[in-house]
C-alpha cells in the first residue's frame, strides 16, 4: 500500500513539474506572438507613413506634369506664331513686296 501511495506521489510530483514546463512553453509562446505583433504593427505604421508620402509625390508629379503640358502649348503656339510670320514673309518676298525687318520674339 506504501509503495503505491510511493508510486501516485511520483506520478503526481512529475505531472505537476510537466504542467509547469508546458505553462512556461505556453507563456513564453505567448510572449513571443506579442512581440511579433508589436513588430508588425511598427511595420504597417511605417508602410503607411510611406504611402502618404508617395500619394504626396505622386500629385506632386501630377501638378508638375500639368504645368508642363500648360508650358508646351503656350510654346507650340508661340512658335506656330512665329512659323506663320515666316510664311508670311516669304510670301510676301516671293511676290516682290518690301520685308519688314521684325524678329519675334519667344
Amino acid at each position: 500500500m506504501r509503495k503505491v501511495v510511493r508510486i501516485l506521489l511520483v506520478i503526481g510530483i512529475f505531472g505537476m513539474v510537466g504542467c509547469q514546463e508546458n505553462r512556461r512553453s505556453t507563456d513564453r509562446r505567448a510572449q513571443l506572438v506579442g512581440q511579433e505583433n508589436l513588430q508588425l504593427k511598427k511595420q504597417i505604421q511605417e508602410k503607411d507613413r510611406e504611402i502618404e508620402r508617395l500619394k504626396k509625390e505622386i500629385q506632386s508629379l501630377h501638378e508638375q506634369a500639368e504645368k508642363d503640358s500648360q508650358l508646351q502649348g503656350q510654346t507650340y503656339t508661340k512658335l506656330m506664331e512665329i512659323i506663320n510670320d515666316i510664311t508670311a514673309q516669304l510670301e510676301a518676298c516671293k511676290a516682290g513686296k518690301p520685308v519688314l525687318e521684325e524678329t519675334p520674339e519667344l
